[in-house]
């Protein structure tokens, strides 16, 4: 018996507790990357909602095309500053979503609901165009 306890107190119980800190430890890391995700994709979406509004009023003599490629450079520049990447089309994506949250914003809610048109920016289903 008093082998068993030596093996036990020995061997198993610090085998155990060091793969318990690992599953532990690994947890952490997991949990930490997603909470940091989610994060960065938090900061993304304001800054594109910060970006888009800033567009809208600073360029107000451009339109389509140039108000979005205004509105794409002012993004990477503010995210890459804070060290965040973003690709072309998570940008697209994510003045498109801005831009819908406008219209809704703005919506009468009548039944013959159609595109609001901010200032060059025009939210379609599909595709961001002029």
């Amino acid at each position: 018996m008093e082998i068993v306890n030596n093996i036990i107190n020995g061997v198993l119980i610090p085998l155990l507790s060091a793969v318990l800190l690992g599953v532990a430890g690994w947890l952490g890391v997991k949990l930490k990357q997603r909470i940091d995700k989610s994060e960065e994709n938090k900061t993304k979406l304001e800054v594109v909602a910060l970006c888009v509004s800033a567009v809208e009023q600073i360029y107000k003599n451009l339109h389509g095309e140039e108000k979005l490629q205004e509105c794409i450079k002012m993004v990477t520049d503010m995210l890459s500053t804070r060290g965040i990447e973003i690709s072309p089309s998570e940008i697209l994506i994510m003045i498109e979503a801005t831009l819908a949250e406008f219209n809704n914003a703005f919506d009468s809610g009548g039944d013959d609901k159609q595109p609001v048109q901010v200032s060059g920016f025009q939210s379609k289903d599909e595709e961001l165009t002029e």
